[in-house]
């Protein structure tokens, strides 16, 4: 597998929590809408990473995404592309994943009671922003030339 076939592996995964999330919502699952959003987020982020190297086994892959911007590996025409969805992405991490499979288990509130209609929106509506933005990084960066020279131009 090249890791052009790994991000559109990771879009493919995006596109498939994403789908979900909107049928959640649809029928009043607001806890399974912001869980199925979150993944689409975390793998929106992580089909990004994938154009650049090995995607962590982690929650919190904008942390990755920084990381690539810190270190310069980001061309000047995607720069704010990979920064905004880097912090999308920061507002629905591990916390969240967890709080959604587990809800508050210190003060004993269950994951049904901690998610609402607004709280499904919001990570919907992040979600529909982080798939369309990796969408478009990674339809920018498959079609670039495979050398890095080139490639580092996009």
């Amino acid at each position: 597998m090249n890791w052009n076939d790994h991000a559109r592996y990771r879009l493919g995964l995006a596109q498939g929590f994403l789908s979900e999330a909107r049928q959640d919502i649809d029928i009043d699952r607001f806890r399974s809408c912001v869980s199925n959003a979150q993944l689409s987020i975390e793998n929106a982020a992580k089909a990004v990473i994938a154009l650049f190297g090995p995607v962590g086994k982690t929650h919190e892959p904008w942390r990755e995404l920084k990381a690539l911007l810190d270190e310069e590996a980001i061309s000047q025409a995607l720069w704010g592309q990979v920064e905004r969805l880097a912090t999308l992405a920061a507002r629905y991490g591990h916390k969240e994943h967890f709080l959604t499979d587990y809800g508050d288990e210190t003060q004993l509130v269950s994951p049904w009671q901690l998610f609402g209609q607004e709280d499904a929106a919001e990570a919907l509506e992040t979600a529909e922003t982080c798939f369309a933005l990796a969408q478009e990084i990674g339809s920018r960066w498959l079609k670039a030339p495979t050398d890095k020279e080139s490639a580092a131009e996009i």
